[in-house]
C-alpha cells in the first residue's frame, strides 16, 4: 500500500514537474496570449455593450499561436496534447473575461499595475533567453534592443505622432515611460522565438536551396521579415486595447484606420522590427564566430539602423497614404519647426 502510495506520489511529482517544464519553455508564447486577454479585462464597461471589436483583435495573437502549433505538428508532436489542453484553458479564460465585461462596474486598475507587471515579463523573458539563447543573445535581444526601442519610442514621441501622459517611471531625460520600452521588448523576443521555431519546422521557408552569399542574404531577409510579421499580429491587437485604456493617444490629425489606430503605428511596428532584426541577423552571420564584435557592432549601430527603419516607414507611409497624407505632413511640420 506504501509502495502503490509512493509511486503514484511520484507519478504526480512528474507530472507536475513537465508541466512546469513546459510552460516556462514556452514561456514566450504564453506572455503573447496571458497579457492581451489581462488588457482586456481591465477594459472600463461601455455603456455600448462588450467591446466586441477590441475582442475580436485577439485572433491576430491567437493565429501566431495556431502556426506555432502547426509547427509542433513537425517539431514535437509529443507536445501536442498539453498544446491543445492550453488552448482550450485560453478558452475558457476567454469566456470568464467577456462575462466580466458584463460587470457594469469594472473600472482599469492603477497604470502602476500595468508598469509592474510589463516589468515582471521582461524580467522573466530575460530568464527565459539566458537559458534557451544565452549571456550574448540575452544583451542583444534586451539591453541592446531596449536601447533601440527606447530611441525609436522617445523619436515619435518628440516628433509629436503620440503622448504617452501619466506613467510613474520615465527613462531620464525622455519622454518615453520605462513601460513602453518593456512592452517592446515583450512583443520582440516572443516574436523571435516564434520565428526560430517556424524556421525549423518549415525549413523551405527560409530558402534552404539557395547556397552562397545569395542564399543566405535571403535567409536574413525572410527570417526579419517574418519576425516583424509576428511582432505586427501582437500589436493588431495590443495597440486598440492600450489606446482605449487610455495609455497613449495619437495626434488627432492622424487619420484611424483599424480601431482607432492611424497605419502610422502600424507601419512603424513593421519597420522597427524589420530593421532592427535585420541588421543583429546580418552581423550575426557576418561575425559568426566573434559574436561579441557582432554584438558591439550591432551597438554602436543603432543609429544607422533607425535610419533604416525611419525611411522603410515614412516610405511605407507615402505609399499608403501618399506624401500629403497626415503622416508626411506631421513630419514636415517638425522639421520646419527645427529651422527655427
Amino acid at each position: 500500500m506504501r509502495a502503490s502510495i509512493s509511486i503514484m506520489s511520484i507519478a504526480r511529482s512528474s507530472a507536475a514537474n513537465k508541466w512546469g517544464q513546459d510552460l516556462w519553455r514556452h514561456l514566450p508564447l504564453l506572455c503573447n496570449l496571458s497579457w492581451p486577454l489581462l488588457l482586456l479585462d481591465w477594459l472600463p464597461a461601455s455603456p455600448d455593450g462588450l467591446p466586441w471589436l477590441h475582442f475580436g483583435t485577439l485572433l491576430f495573437p491567437l493565429s501566431a499561436a495556431a502556426v506555432y502549433g502547426a509547427a509542433l505538428r513537425r517539431l514535437d508532436r509529443g507536445l501536442l496534447p498539453r498544446f491543445w489542453i492550453g488552448a482550450l484553458l485560453f478558452a475558457l479564460a476567454t469566456i470568464v473575461v467577456l462575462y466580466r465585461q458584463k460587470n457594469p462596474s469594472a473600472v482599469s486598475p492603477p497604470r502602476l499595475w500595468t508598469e509592474l507587471l510589463l516589468l515582471l515579463w521582461t524580467v522573466l523573458l530575460a530568464l527565459h533567453c539566458r537559458q534557451r539563447f544565452g549571456t550574448l543573445r540575452l544583451v542583444q535581444l534586451f539591453p541592446v534592443a531596449g536601447i533601440y526601442a527606447l530611441l525609436a519610442e522617445n523619436g515619435g514621441i518628440q516628433m509629436g505622432f503620440f503622448e504617452e501622459h501619466g506613467y510613474n517611471f520615465y527613462a531620464p531625460g525622455t519622454a518615453t515611460p520605462l513601460a513602453a520600452v518593456c512592452g517592446w521588448l515583450t512583443v520582440y523576443y516572443p516574436a523571435f522565438w516564434l520565428q526560430r521555431s517556424i524556421m525549423q519546422a518549415w525549413p523551405r521557408l527560409s530558402g534552404y536551396a539557395l547556397s552562397g552569399r545569395a542564399g543566405n542574404a535571403l535567409r536574413i531577409l525572410i527570417a526579419a521579415a517574418t519576425m516583424a510579421l509576428l511582432a505586427l499580429l501582437t500589436d493588431l491587437h495590443l495597440d486598440p486595447v492600450a489606446v482605449k485604456l487610455g495609455y497613449w493617444s495619437f495626434h488627432p490629425a492622424l487619420t484611424p484606420v483599424f480601431a482607432g489606430i492611424p497605419p502610422v503605428n502600424f507601419s512603424s511596428w513593421f519597420c522597427s522590427v524589420f530593421s532592427f532584426a535585420l541588421a543583429a541577423l546580418l552581423l550575426d552571420a557576418l561575425a559568426v564566430r566573434k559574436p561579441l564584435l557582432s554584438l558591439l557592432v550591432l551597438l554602436f549601430a543603432i543609429p544607422v539602423v533607425l535610419g533604416l527603419a525611419f525611411a522603410l516607414n515614412f516610405g511605407l507611409l507615402a505609399a499608403l497614404e501618399g506624401i500629403e497624407g497626415p503622416s508626411w505632413r506631421l513630419l514636415r511640420a517638425y522639421l520646419m519647426a527645427l529651422r527655427l
